[in-house]
């Protein structure tokens, strides 16, 4: 495929026009704790560049039960959004003004989605290294597949300071049980 080209659904490529099709940073925003730096780098690597950035959150039905209603599907989405807007307000104060940002939620697993949404050889996917045991962790599966899988270049942006530090795994069984209690309270 030719530079600046960029494949369709059906696999077959297309043209890219400037004039309509302008740079994109592709970031995947998981959790906030590895989020929030990729996001900034991102932002920052726009500037730099005039692109635009795509902050990409993905999600899964993960009920036992089968398929979801509609409603249910819509409030995991919102609260997706919602996630990608306080990873720019933890990280940037706020949605940056200068740039095009463009949020999107979408439905499946996060490797699925990054490989399909960026799927332009002129995008740059940036992701987030976890820290495990004192290192860098590359065995998140998301990480591995588009490191491996992606048509573009890809940017692994490392961990910050406070995510090496801080017990993540702790911190997230408490933010689950917090939740489960709060949920069990308004019931």
């Amino acid at each position: 495929m030719e530079p600046g080209a960029s494949r369709v659904r059906d696999g077959r490529p297309r043209m890219l026009d400037p004039m309509i099709d302008a740079p994109r940073i592709v970031v995947g925003v998981g959790d906030l704790a590895r989020g929030v730096r990729p996001l900034t780098w991102a932002v920052a690597e726009a500037r730099r560049r005039g692109a635009e950035v795509h902050a990409v959150r993905a999600w899964r039905d993960r009920s036992q039960l089968g398929a979801m209603d509609l409603g249910l599907r819509q409030e995991i989405a919102d609260l997706a959004v919602q996630t990608l807007a306080e990873a720019f307000a933890l990280g940037l104060g706020g949605m940056p003004r200068d740039i095009t940002v463009r949020m999107i939620v979408r439905e499946g697993a996060p490797a699925d989605v990054l490989l399909d949404y960026a799927d332009r050889d002129t995008d740059l996917l940036v992701l987030g290294a976890s820290r495990h045991a004192g290192r860098w962790h590359w065995g998140s599966d998301t990480l591995r597949r588009c490191v491996g899988q992606a048509r573009c270049p890809v940017m692994v942006i490392p961990p910050s300071s406070l995510a090496r530090s801080a017990p993540v795994r702790k911190l997230v069984r408490d933010l689950h049980r917090e939740i489960e209690e709060f949920e069990a309270s308004t019931r």
